[in-house]
C-alpha cells in the first residue's frame, strides 16, 4: 500500500498531470483533492501507528484535525489561492494526505453517534456549497470561469441528493443500530 501511496504522490505532483487537474475547476476539486486524500488512506494502510495511540486514542483529536484541513479546502478561496501562490501549493500537497492518514486512523475509533454527526454535517456542508457556487451570480474563483462554479454547484448537489439517497437507505433499511457499529 505504501508503495502504491508513494507512486500516487508522485504523479499527481508531476507538473503535466497537476495542471491538466488544477486548470478546471471540477477536476481540481472533485479529482485532485480526493486523490491526494486517498494518498493519506493507502500510507496509513491498516497497521496500527503507535506514535498516535497516546494523541488519538478515541478517535476524535484526529478526526476533529482532519475535519478542519477538509473545510479549509472546500472555502473556494482556499482552492483558488492554491493556484497563486506556492505555499499554499505546498500546503495542500501535505494536508490533504494528512487528512487521509488521520481519517484512515481515526474513523474506526469514533463512535457511532460521532460518525452520524460528520454524516450530516457533510450533507449540509456540501448543500450550502452547492448552493453557493449555484447560486451566486458573480465569479466567486479568480481563476475559473462562472460556468465552472456551476459545475462544481452541480456536482455538489449530486452529491447531497446522493448522500440523502444513502441516509434513507440507513434509516429505513438498513437501520440505524448496524450503521453506528
Amino acid at each position: 500500500m505504501m508503495k502504491l501511496a508513494i507512486l500516487f504522490f508522485i504523479l499527481l505532483l508531476a507538473p503535466v498531470i497537476r495542471e491538466s487537474l488544477e486548470s478546471v475547476m471540477v477536476l481540481h476539486m472533485f479529482l485532485q483533492l480526493p486523490l491526494l486524500i486517498l494518498v493519506g488512506v493507502l500510507l496509513h494502510g491498516n497497521r496500527n501507528w503507535r506514535f498516535l495511540e497516546k494523541w488519538n486514542d478515541n478517535g476524535v483529536a484526529g478526526m476533529l484535525l482532519a475535519v478542519g484541513v477538509l473545510i479549509f479546502w472546500m472555502l473556494p478561496r482556499s482552492l483558488d489561492d492554491a493556484l497563486t501562490e506556492i505555499e499554499l501549493e505546498i500546503w495542500k500537497f501535505a494536508s490533504l494526505p494528512l487528512l487521509g492518514f488521520l481519517w484512515k486512523n481515526s474513523w474506526r475509533k469514533i463512535g457511532g453517534i460521532f460518525k452520524s454527526f460528520l454524516y450530516i454535517n457533510f450533507l449540509s456542508m456540501f448543500g450550502l456549497l452547492a448552493w453557493l457556487y449555484l447560486g451566486t451570480p458573480v465569479q466567486i474563483c479568480n481563476n475559473y470561469l462562472i460556468n465552472e462554479q456551476h459545475i462544481v454547484g452541480a456536482v455538489y448537489l449530486s452529491s447531497v441528493l446522493v448522500l440523502l439517497l444513502n441516509l434513507l437507505y440507513i434509516v429505513f433499511f438498513r437501520g440505524l443500530g448496524e450503521e453506528a457499529e
